[in-house]
């Protein structure tokens, strides 16, 4: 559908009533478009934008490794009628569908990509106009957030930014990382070794939320009614235990 000027954002992507189940999203992107889905639904419902879904299987994709139905085969009874049973799938599963749970490291991978997303608008777009060293530079000649003066680590080597390239340039930095193809090589799962980078996210993520509460307030509580952002991501955090919670 063709974007033209002047539209608004309703038009261009209607409010769903309801978000369709994760395994009727045929795609190679599934969790990506069922993420955007919730959130377009209702971005303040943060408990079910968190909380891991559950696909369910049938029987016999279950025992097609999900590739498809059972093959049907045909057997003779003792009367000489034909009978047709699904490989005796629907038999040994008794019938019913099976839960199968959504690995929990590739959501909270997508979980994170889509907060970082999620910051460029109201969030971002808002601080740069409020968040000026010059106007204020007791609180954004650095990134001062709770007491503390952090040093950004996105020069190769750690160096006082001020506040607004800090936030920047850690969304960058954040983006660029979780596009990695060294770190993330795929979007159905995570490494072992690349886990440790959701808490190091998290903890650069909650210094930017810190620091709008404390010295942006108004942007604050604006962008926050708007989009739920802080609530969904303290929720994510408390959920799958990505960073000490006396750091938020």
């Amino acid at each position: 559908k063709r974007v033209r000027r002047g539209q608004k954002l309703e038009e261009i992507q209607p409010v769903i009533e309801q978000a369709p189940a994760l395994q009727q999203i045929d795609s190679p992107f599934q969790l990506q478009e069922y993420l955007a889905l919730l959130i377009r639904q209702d971005p303040h419902d943060v408990e079910r934008i968190v909380n891991l879904p559950q696909a369910t299987i049938s029987p016999t994709d279950a025992f097609a490794g999900g590739k498809g139905k059972g093959k049907e085969v045909g057997s003779m009874g003792g009367d000489g009628s034909e009978h047709s049973s699904t490989n005796g799938v629907d038999a040994f599963f008794g019938g019913e569908e099976e839960p199968h749970t959504v690995d929990t490291d590739v959501w909270v991978y997508e979980q994170l990509r889509r907060i970082v997303s999620d910051f460029t608008t109201p969030w971002l777009t808002s601080l740069q106009r409020e968040c000026d060293r010059k106007r204020k530079p007791s609180s954004c000649d650095a990134m001062n957030a709770d007491d503390w003066m952090y040093l950004c680590a996105s020069h190769g080597e750690e160096k006082q930014c001020c506040a607004i390239d800090y936030i920047i340039h850690t969304l960058d930095g954040t983006t660029a990382l979780l596009n990695s193809h060294r770190h993330f090589p795929s979007r159905t799962y995570i490494p072992t070794t690349s886990l440790r980078h959701f808490g190091s996210i998290s903890r650069r993520l909650s210094r930017i939320f810190v620091h709008a509460h404390e010295h942006h307030r108004d942007v604050f509580e604006a962008c926050e009614a708007e989009t739920s952002l802080y609530a969904r991501f303290l929720t994510l955090v408390q959920a799958y235990d990505l960073v000490a919670l006396d750091s938020l």
